[in-house]
């Protein structure tokens, strides 16, 4: 079984005018929303054998933060090119993963995100909130990943895990 993670970037700060787009950071929320997600992949023992992750401030922010209490990963690819790609980018680096790789985890940014997410599914959302990690499965090569229907397996927003972590 194959799958693939896709994590849009957490909260953005739009407080500074004179900063590009690119270099905007997280904000308190984002930070926030990040370390609560960190603290979960911890817990529930997540494990990426790739990650591909937008060479913007705010993602690779996203990526520190979120990867922090769930160890390090040494094979994480900081890309310029993700940062405004298509659908197809994303999906021609998943087709050309090596067989040994089992999860792939690409942090980016809308609508990008929502629209790999899409398509891989099948299901049309509405939004896809900031910081929300998502999970889909498959079986087969990753050559094969624009021929197969993926299962989703997981679709947590920030507001769901704050939920769920009030609950326990």
């Amino acid at each position: 079984m194959k799958t693939v993670y896709l994590l849009r970037h957490a909260k953005s700060d739009w407080n500074n005018p004179n900063i590009t787009d690119f270099d905007r950071s997280l904000n308190q929320r984002g930070l926030e929303d990040a370390e609560r997600l960190s603290a979960y992949l911890a817990v529930e023992g997540y494990y990426f054998d790739k990650i591909y992750c937008s060479a913007a401030v705010r993602t690779t922010q996203t990526h520190d933060l979120v990867l922090d209490e769930a160890g390090e990963y040494v094979d994480a690819e900081f890309l310029d090119d993700l940062y405004h790609c298509n659908c197809d980018y994303i999906l021609d680096l998943l087709k050309v993963q090596a067989k040994s790789t089992n999860s792939v985890l690409i942090i980016n940014h809308m609508p990008t995100i929502q629209i790999v997410y899409e398509f891989l599914s099948g299901e049309s959302i509405g939004n896809y909130p900031t910081c929300t990690l998502s999970a889909l499965e498959f079986e087969g090569d990753w050559s094969d990943i624009t021929k197969i229907r993926c299962q989703k397996k997981l679709f947590l927003s920030p507001k769901r895990l704050k939920q769920s972590s009030m609950h326990d």
